[in-house]
Order: C-alpha cells, then sequence, then structure tokens
C-alpha cells in the first residue's frame, strides 16, 4: 500500500470542534491505514485542506490512495474547496464532503460526509459515525491522531512538531 504523507507546510489548528467532539493538540483528525484521509491546517494564518481518496487500485489487497485536494488546489477534476464569507465547503461533484470554518482560532467542522469518495464516515452537529461506531461529546487531547482505522503503521506525527 502507498501511505500518503503529512505535507511538510501542514500546521494543524491547535484546537478542532469536529462534529460534537474536540480535538485538541493533535495533528491528523481521521487516518485510514497510516494515511490521513483529510487535513485542515493552515498556512500563514489562511485555512488550508488537503484531501486523500481510496482508489479501486489494490496493492496487497488494500486500496491505494491518491491526492484529490492539495492545499486547496483540486488535483482531480471535480474537486474543489469552496470559500465564502461564512465558512468553507469540500466538495466533490456538488456533493457537500466537509463544511467547517474558524471561529476564534477553532476549527470548527460541522458536516462530514465522505460516503460518495467510499468511506464510511458520516457526521452533523450532533455526533460522528466512522465505519458504524457512533462518537458524540468526546474530548482527544495529546494524541497525534484522532480515529485511525486498519493495520496500517500510524504515521509518526512526532517529525512534524
Amino acid at each position: 500500500m502507498i501511505k500518503q504523507k503529512i505535507p511538510d507546510e501542514y500546521i494543524p489548528y491547535d484546537r478542532v470542534w469536529v462534529c460534537s467532539n474536540t480535538f485538541d493538540e493533535g495533528k491528523i483528525i481521521l487516518e485510514v491505514e497510516g494515511s490521513p484521509v483529510f487535513l485542515i491546517g493552515k498556512i500563514n494564518d489562511v485555512p488550508c485542506v488537503w484531501l486523500n481518496i481510496p482508489t479501486p487500485t489494490q496493492v496487497q489487497g488494500k486500496p491505494e490512495w491518491k491526492t484529490v485536494i492539495e492545499k486547496d488546489r483540486a488535483v482531480e477534476e471535480g474537486f474543489e474547496v469552496h470559500k465564502s464569507e461564512y465558512g468553507y465547503a469540500v466538495l466533490n461533484k456538488n456533493n457537500l464532503l466537509i463544511d467547517f470554518r474558524i471561529e476564534h482560532e477553532v476549527l470548527v467542522i460541522s458536516n462530514i460526509n465522505l460516503m460518495s469518495v467510499g468511506l464510511n464516515v458520516i457526521g452533523n452537529l450532533k455526533f460522528l459515525t466512522v465505519s458504524g461506531m457512533n462518537l458524540s461529546n468526546n474530548k482527544f487531547k495529546h494524541v497525534g491522531t484522532m480515529i485511525g482505522i486498519g493495520g496500517g503503521d500510524p504515521v509518526n506525527t512526532n517529525q512534524f512538531k
């Protein structure tokens, strides 16, 4: 399996609220088989998005991953990061994948739906469901990855401090 790496310029938000759960002083909200699915960080205090998705191609029985959004720029047709005065929307063919905003230096992710890109991840203001597991009002602090799925070696987040 070819893993996606954390970009050198990625700087995570210290405080994150994701679908009713808090994730403070971490690096990766969601990773699968050791690859980060999405990253929302900042470059020069401006929000910036990276998105990786699984492909149908299998390597040693596991999906290969590809980057479709890199530093807010779509590298795959049909994907985009839409910005407005009210927040940001990560879209795939006009389907909402992630809805977020920045409030007082806190990254607030209010909606996630990654079903259209082959991942069983959905969330709203009340809860986050990942592969059938509901998470609501949990607190994660000082962990590199909030949610990790699969047997991949986790990304070594110590090297990104």
